[in-house]
């Protein structure tokens, strides 16, 4: 006895804009967080003091790259498993209709 695949054309596309505007989101939270830190200027000082906190390799300014950097790729994998679902959605419809 073969059974069916069966999906939701409208379930699937609501899946998708979601995971789309999650992407979005997170997209604008971390350009909006990097411009932040980037305006926010040097309050930790000049002295060496304010360059052993921020301007080493393994300062803050470099913990903070690092993590926007990572939560942009973070909102790259969500927006390529949207497309991902669109286009496994597509196929499956295709199908259907032949």
């Amino acid at each position: 006895m073969a059974e069916e695949f069966r999906m939701d054309s409208a379930d699937v596309g609501a899946v998708v804009d979601g995971l789309a505007g999650l992407s979005a989101r997170m997209s604008g939270h971390v350009s909006g967080l990097g411009a932040q830190v980037a305006g926010a200027g040097q309050p930790w000082g000049s002295d060496a003091t304010g360059d052993q906190f921020a301007g080493d390799a393994g300062g803050f300014l470099a913990h903070v790259q690092a993590w926007v950097q990572a939560m942009g790729a973070h909102a790259e994998t969500v927006q390529r498993h949207a497309d991902d679902l669109a286009a496994a959605a597509a196929v499956f419809k295709q199908a259907d209709q032949a």
